[in-house]
């Protein structure tokens, strides 16, 4: 049964999921050649999301949980670092002043300043990485603590 169950596994995989990844080649043009896809990049976004997925209740304003899902489903919608940087900065402007570092204070206004301006994914990551510094390890779970060292490598690999 064990063998049969793999083997259906293995089946709908090459049948309906690997068609769908290229492994860094698009469909071949007209001409038949293929065209070799960019290294893909972290969705910035997505890791947002896991950045606020990480985050215990207590650490944001009430409100928030009324946007969540809402702000869950733009972020697998972004596709402009625009878009991103300003669901960063709405993510960030829910979390509660306990949860980061007493110096966020002061470069809050910068930092928001420069997500409204920001067009790049390098910006974005930038962006992000602050952000999380300064967020307390009290505002996240066992989970983030073991994942941050590999999330920060992500982000950083957008730039």
């Amino acid at each position: 049964m064990k063998k049969l169950s793999c083997l259906l596994i293995l089946v709908f995989c090459v049948t309906f999921a690997l068609p769908q990844v290229t492994f860094g080649f698009s469909r071949p043009t007209s001409t038949g050649e293929p065209v070799v896809n960019p290294a893909p990049r972290a969705n910035l976004a997505m890791l947002l999301a896991e950045l606020e997925t990480n985050m215990s209740w207590g650490s944001v304003y009430g409100t928030w949980k009324k946007r969540r899902d809402s702000w869950l489903a733009d972020c697998q919608r972004a596709s402009s670092p625009q878009q991103t940087a300003a669901l960063l900065a709405e993510f960030e402007s829910n979390v509660t002043w306990e949860m980061v570092e007493g110096g966020w204070r002061k470069r809050r206004d910068g930092w928001v300043a420069e997500c409204k301006r920001a067009t790049t994914a390098a910006q974005i990551a930038s962006l992000l990485v602050e952000f999380e510094s300064n967020v307390k390890w009290s505002a996240v779970g066992s989970r983030w603590k073991a994942r941050r060292d590999g999330w920060i490598r992500e982000v950083s690999s957008a730039r």
